[in-house]
């Protein structure tokens, strides 16, 4: 959009400030089963400080060194290297520090010597730090011969806290350094709040008077508190080997209070770390492939590759992690194959010439406790960077609980973050905390098990699993996890170790012992939720990770994909904030909104069109210019703080509604005229009625076909004995030993029970259609959902009658039970494309095995009519 006609729309939408606050309703909603009251609430702080941003300052005054920039004041004592107070300019508060302290033991050759006689000297500077200014105290002492102890004090100009590093250079000499005292920011009166972010991390907030206070920690995920308050490193055990030893920094903040938030300093220490996470990062937004778990087997010395790598760059996707086998081949496998193998080499020559980045899993159980081990750990590193890799994921990281461990750690990942272009962790990590989870791009923080398989849509099914695990971690952090710091799956995870032959029929694998499989991981692409997903994970990060990618996709979809990111990399400053304002395991409402501009978020997770009514809390003192920019664009409503915004978004979807014109351009957009929620349900005994008009969408229909899909799907299962020829070996632990995936991760056979459900053949194939229903957008599906799971097993199963037809009920079958007997069906579907009366009244009558007082929650549903 140009900045005319920007400017046109604000105007209109200013001459419309008289107007109530009015309902802006999504595309195809329809009779909404309940109303979600929420606040919508600011993103960032509200409180300003009382003088524009500035360049900070270091100065002299009398005895004491001073730091200052707009957001306060910093009194250190020279000699000591303490802070003695500290000003906040947002409450125009002194506080008074009552022992900050700082120390070291060190142990030479001439034996241990503690650090508590400071006598240092300082230097005070302002200079230059990129496009910010910092300032800068810095404090010395020597110690003895060849041993001086630094303390350095910095302060950005936009930043409302400072560091302090110990720097202890020791020359030639090689100590062993055994403690460290970060610092103290105890106030008399206040009243401190311990957060527990992970295993060791305690930072501290303390709240003086009502209006605001400090906070205060360790840039690090191991250290102790005393029960004074007192920051440090004990029994380190860290043998130097000479040179300047940088200490992990102790940080000293201020904040006010906000309104809305559970407790005072909560909003301006989530600043803190979502700002310290955005400086770690090399990319506002990344998109990336995941060709390992997403989709396994695709390696960097397979010639597939290429043709991959031209699908990426058609969808704009800027990395790769590739990977075969249970552990792939490691970073330095991909070093040898680099060196030696042609396949290998001409994938990295197209890497380059793509501008993709690519690389590989990367071990995350090293020998972290063993100093020995890190220099080759480092060359290692070295040299994969050398060989043109460009990203790594970390995969199982895990560590002694030991200094020496996680410095190493440090160091290691701080190194990746360096010489490659993208980094995450899968596992390990986020059991530590924002601190440590800041150091790669992505943090995927524990498998998904035991999620909602019952939702059509398998990229859906995915998305919500993984943000129900990451709704979890936010709870047991209070929600101060940065958003745009965690790992969603875009699409949902592959068919494991088996990659579509483009066969009919097409082998493919149907019970797998890893959950993230159950009922959803097949190599199809899912023309229901690829544009959901894609749009409702951009409320939570802006670099999203796709599992399945499909290589004969709708060009529509690859479109609407490459456009949406190419949004989001326009708008990547409006997407990064993000704040959940309420949510269940139904919704959603996200904020965006800094100083009055940016954008709302609303998912409704659940099937069934919901209402909202949003009350807007966002602290902006003037009009909120409001529209609807997906899924379709509506004219802008003009608002006010206090108002309500009213939203209806259809089932398993989302709404973006933009706030006082933030963006530069503008999304996509997704219009449909379904789902269409059935309700107005009556009840006869076991029997549901109900009725539908349904939109004459054969032309759509005809033009949604997809001739890549085969007939019939056969089952690996069944011939994992007799079809060798269709397995795809793989080492399940990364030696030379190779299994068939199909044996090494699956259930076994098939059982009797399972095979009837479906109404496999003899000849051990399915009907592609009722194992994955969402890739066929030409056809109209009704979709049931019972208010009870169904035993596979029982002889009792709903039925269907449209136009008094009878149409067969086909369940998704959730196996992640020991027994077959225990095995249910959460979710039933129905191809009704044949029996529906295109542009008429439809009639609907479902059967239950076992009738509740509640109706039916169904929907009738297609992908033919999305704009």
């Amino acid at each position: 959009m140009n900045r005319f006609k920007r400017i046109g729309w604000i105007m209109a939408a200013a001459m419309a400030l008289a107007m109530q606050a009015g309902e802006v309703a999504a595309a195809g909603a329809r009779q909404p089963v309940d109303t979600v009251n929420a606040d919508v609430l600011p993103a960032a702080p509200l409180r300003r400080p009382p003088a524009p941003l500035h360049a900070p300052q270091a100065r002299r005054d009398r005895d004491q060194l001073q730091l200052s920039n707009a957001f306060l004041t910093v009194e250190i004592s020279e000699s000591k290297g303490t802070v003695l107070a500290i000003v906040n300019h947002l409450t125009s508060r002194r506080y008074v520090l009552s022992g900050d302290v700082i120390g070291a033991t060190i142990i030479t050759g001439a034996g241990k010597l503690e650090w508590t006689d400071r006598r240092l000297t300082s230097v005070a500077d302002a200079q230059p730090h990129g496009d910010q200014r910092l300032a800068r105290i810095v404090l010395e002492q020597q110690l003895q011969q060849g041993l001086s102890i630094r303390v350095t004090y910095t302060l950005h100009a936009d930043e409302h806290w400072l560091q302090r590093q110990i720097s202890i250079d020791s020359g030639d000499a090689k100590p062993v350094i055994d403690r460290l005292i970060y610092g103290s920011a105890e106030i008399d009166g206040g009243r401190p709040r311990v957060l527990e972010l992970g295993r060791f991390d305690r930072p501290r907030i303390i709240s003086v008077a009502d209006d605001g206070g400090t906070f205060a920690g360790v840039g690090h995920w191991f250290y102790q508190v005393r029960d004074d308050g007192t920051f440090q490193n004990q029994q380190m055990g860290w043998k130097h080997n000479g040179g300047v030893f940088d200490a992990e920094p102790f940080y000293l903040g201020v904040f006010a209070s906000e309104p809305g938030e559970p407790y005072p300093g909560w909003m301006w220490y989530r600043g803190f770390l979502e700002r310290r996470k955005a400086s770690a990062a090399r990319h506002a937004t990344w998109f990336s492939w995941n060709a390992g778990w997403g989709q396994w087997g695709v390696d960097i010395d397979d010639p597939v590759v290429p043709a991959y790598l031209k699908r990426m760059a058609e969808l704009g996707i800027d990395g790769v992690i590739f990977g075969s086998g249970g552990l792939g081949k490691g970073i330095d496998g991909f070093i040898k194959l680099a060196k030696t193998d042609a396949t290998t080499q001409a994938n990295l020559a197209e890497l380059k010439r793509l501008r993709i980045a690519g690389g590989t899993l990367n071990n995350g159980q090293k020998k972290w406790d063993d100093p020995a081990a890190q220099p080759a750990l480092i060359e290692e590193l070295n040299a994969y960077a050398a060989a043109g890799f460009q990203t790594t994921a970390f995969d199982f990281y895990s560590s002694p609980d030991t200094y020496v461990a996680h410095r190493n750690t440090s160091d290691y990942f701080h190194a990746a973050l360096e010489k490659l272009q993208y980094t995450e962790c899968h596992l390990g990590m986020a059991v530590y905390g924002p601190q440590f989870q800041r150091l790669v791009r992505v943090n995927h923080p524990d498998d998904i098990h035991g999620f909602d398989i019952a939702h059509f849509s398998a990229d859906w099914a995915t998305f919500l699993a993984f943000r129900d695990s990451r709704r979890n971690w936010q709870r047991k952090y209070e929600y101060l996890m940065p958003e745009d710091g965690l790992y969603y799956f875009l699409t949902h995870y592959s068919n494991w170790g088996n990659p579509r032959r483009y066969t009919d029929p097409e082998p493919q694998q149907f019970t797998y012992s890893v959950h993230a499989y159950c009922g959803i991981g097949f190599n199809f692409h899912d023309t229901f939720g690829w544009r959901e997903t894609i749009a409702a994970s951009s409320a939570f990060t802006a670099a999203p990770v796709f599992g399945h990618i499909e290589m004969k996709m709708p060009a529509a979809d690859v479109a609407y994909a490459r456009r949406f990111f190419d949004w989001m990399r326009d708008n990547a400053d409006v997407l990064r904030p993000a704040r959940a304002c309420a949510e269940t395991q139904d919704h959603c409402v996200v904020s965006k909104i800094v100083h009055g501009r940016g954008l709302i978020y609303v998912l409704n997770y659940a099937p069934g069109t919901r209402r909202f009514e949003l009350k807007l809390k966002t602290g902006h003192d003037g009009p909120l210019l409001i529209r609807q920019i997906y899924p379709s664009l509506e004219q802008a409503q003009a608002f006010k703080d206090g108002d309500t915004l009213k939203a209806s978004v259809r089932g398993e979807s989302c709404a973006i509604f933009e706030v006082n014109g933030a963006l530069k351009t503008l999304p996509p957009t997704n219009r449909s005229s379904f789902p269409i929620d059935l309700a107005d349900w009556s009840r006869q005994e076991d029997q549901w009625t109900t009725g539908f008009h349904m939109p004459d969408m054969r032309a759509a229909l005809e033009q949604a076909s997809d001739p890549t899909l085969p007939r019939e799907l056969l089952s690996l299962d069944q011939v994992q004995d007799t079809r060798p020829d269709l397995l795809n070996p793989i080492s399940p632990d990364g030696s030379s030993n190779l299994t068939a995936a199909v044996k090494w991760i699956g259930k076994g056979k098939l059982p009797a029970e399972y095979l009837k459900t479906y109404g496999f053949t003899e000849q051990n194939t399915v009907e592609t259609w009722k194992i994955v229903p969402w890739a066929y957008a030409d056809r109209v599906w009704l979709i049931y959902r019972p208010n009870k799971p169904v035993l596979m097993t029982s002889p009792a199963q709903p039925t269907l009658a449209v136009n008094d037809q009878q149409i067969p009920l086909v369940p998704r079958v959730d196996h992640r039970f020991e027994r077959v007997e225990q095995w249910t069906c959460p979710l039933y579907y129905a191809d009704i494309t044949g029996v529906v009366r295109f542009g008429e009244h439809n009639s609907i009558r479902i059967g239950e095995p076992e009738p509740t007082q509640d109706p039916p929650l169904a929907y009738v549903l297609t992908a033919a009519d999305r704009q």
